[in-house]
């Protein structure tokens, strides 16, 4: 549950949706 919590704060950033996904 934490890891889609970070996916999903990482969309408003953008940039760290790539990070946050490949994690």
């Amino acid at each position: 549950m934490s890891a889609r919590m970070r996916v999903r704060l990482g969309t408003s950033n953008g940039s760290r949706v790539s990070a946050t996904s490949r994690v």
